[in-house]
């Protein structure tokens, strides 16, 4: 038994080589290069104890020719793939490395590498940049860079996608000509122990005012939505919280541990959001609420076009109908793409759709005045008040079967209670309406302490103005809640959910370099 638990090492072979001289034509200097990159056959490790293979599911890949090219191209490089799998039934920790051959004389810096699970987009490195060790895996090999590493569950697997191109900045005065690069590709993995499930309310510590971190939030004054309601959130607050989890094979962050209405009354969900603005991820766009103003728009949520792009293609992962920004910013009817094969990010996988919670009862409650605190905000969000009598008050799987999956956008209060106050706290920033968070005559700590302050796009709010029924409320970039947002104008829209009980918190600090990870 003791030999079973010993570490076990398999490696995954690539060659790889460069070769460069120097072409003169007509006054202009050029670099030449060659790369080639050679898998074959299938490499395993079997033992006792511990048995991950990898199997290379692509052709041999050759880039002859080529230019030293920038990271766009570099990441439109056809990718050489192979998955990694642990048929074990123990959990097991893998890093995944490259070691550079004795004859290699060309600096790692000229070298750029993307590694990236198969279906998320690589993030350009140089070679050079990354940690290098000198516990040489291999024979003949002169460097080490460790490139990512990861964790297996018991017959688990995943795949990757690997591309290397030459640096675009290199230049004819590097010394990077007539030399040679080559590597392998070294998987080395061992046994680890059973993630430990992480609880927010109960596993992860409070921060102190003023901090990036998770707060408590009491909820035992709420006049309107009686004593339900009564429970302890807990949300994430501050510039940068360590709230990033993997989610769709992506970057998403946690909101916090928030109270939801149910078909059994009021229990707890972790609420999700995708935020632009993560390097390697694709900007969700600006969308229309509802439909151009020529048609017959309204700020009801449970008939709106968002609703039912959110909903239908970007949660099955398709195209069709939605409503972009147009002339004069009057939405205009397009077709979305969300298959991943587009500018567009890829909608929910099989996976994803599993840990969302299609169960779970949105408020969707209206606000006729946009000078409230985000106590008041959190009040209305949850009221009765929508400003018609016909427009629901809430949006449930049995008022809406059809586009009723768990897909929203996120509250005002959700913006509010995410600011650690600064150097005020966040009381000074809880007693202030959100209209004034920011402006020319007012204190600007709350906003900018807020992770969901936008950069780039104002953000749309699930609020509509309930004093009329052709707007709704909306972030902006400055900080502050605005409730003229027109439902026939384009703006920044957030995905948000609600992640299913059947859903887990495991593993990773919630750092954005390690995300929490998510299972069912």
């Amino acid at each position: 038994m003791e030999n079973q638990k010993k570490n076990k090492k398999t490696y995954l072979l690539i060659t790889l080589g460069v070769l460069a001289v120097i072409v003169i034509t007509l006054g202009l200097t050029y670099a030449y290069w060659r790369l080639t990159k050679e898998q074959t056959g299938v490499n395993i490790v079997n033992s006792s104890c511990l048995n991950v293979s990898m199997e290379n599911q692509a052709n041999d890949i050759n880039l002859e020719n080529a230019f030293p090219i920038s990271d766009g191209e570099g990441l439109d490089l056809e990718p050489f793939t192979f998955t990694v799998k642990n048929n074990c039934e123990e959990y097991a920790d893998y890093t995944i490395s490259l070691e550079m051959l004795s004859v290699t004389n060309l600096n790692s810096d000229f070298v750029k590498v993307a590694l990236n699970e198969q279906g998320k987009t690589g993030t350009p490195k140089i070679l050079g940049n990354y940690d290098a060790y000198e516990d040489l895996k291999l024979e003949d090999t002169k460097e080490g860079r460790t490139i990512t590493s990861g964790k297996l569950e018991p017959n688990g697997e995943k795949s990757y996608e690997l591309r290397i191109w030459l640096n675009g900045d290199v230049e004819v005065e590097d010394d990077a000509m007539n030399k040679t690069y080559k590597s392998k590709v070294v998987i080395e993995s061992t046994i680890a122990e059973e993630p430990k499930i992480i609880e927010l309310d109960k596993d992860i510590p409070l921060a102190n005012d003023g901090e990036d971190g998770l707060y408590a939030i009491e909820h035992n004054n709420l006049s309107e939505l009686g004593s339900e309601w009564n429970k302890t959130e807990y949300r994430y607050a501050g510039v940068d919280p360590d709230n990033y989890v993997e989610f769709n094979n992506e970057k998403w962050r946690i909101i916090g541990l928030v109270n939801v209405k149910t078909a059994t009354g009021v229990e707890q969900r972790v609420k999700i959001i995708r935020t632009d603005g993560i390097e390697g991820q694709k900007k969700f766009g600006d969308y229309a609420w509802d439909r151009d103003y020529d048609s017959d728009y309204t700020n009801n949520w449970t008939t709106s076009k968002l609703k039912d792009m959110l909903n239908g293609i970007y949660y099955e992962g398709s195209n069709g109908e939605c409503y972009i920004y147009g002339y004069y910013g009057i939405a205009s009817k397009s077709e979305c793409d969300f298959s991943g094969n587009g500018d567009l990010p890829k909608g929910l996988d099989d996976t994803a759709r599993q840990m969302i919670d299609s169960e779970v009862i949105w408020n969707i409650g209206g606000s006729s005045t946009e000078e409230e605190t985000v106590g008041m905000f959190y009040e209305r969000e949850r009221g009765t008040s929508t400003g018609d009598v016909s427009y629901p008050n809430v949006w449930t799987s049995e008022n809406d079967k059809e586009y009723h999956k768990g897909i929203g956008i996120m509250y005002a209060s959700d913006y509010g209670y995410a600011t650690n106050g600064g150097e005020k706290g966040r009381e000074s920033c809880f007693e202030k309406d959100l209209r004034h968070w920011t402006g020319n005559d007012y204190d600007t700590e709350c906003a900018n302490n807020d992770w969901l302050k936008p950069s780039s796009s104002d953000q749309a709010l699930l609020l509509p103005l309930s004093s009329s029924s052709g707007s709704h409320y909306y972030l902006t970039t400055f900080g502050f809640i605005a409730g003229n947002g027109s439902v026939y104008s384009a703006g920044g829209v957030w995905p948000v959910g609600y992640l299913s009980p059947r859903a887990t918190i495991y593993d990773g600090d919630g750092s954005i370099n390690n995300p929490f990870k998510l299972r069912v």
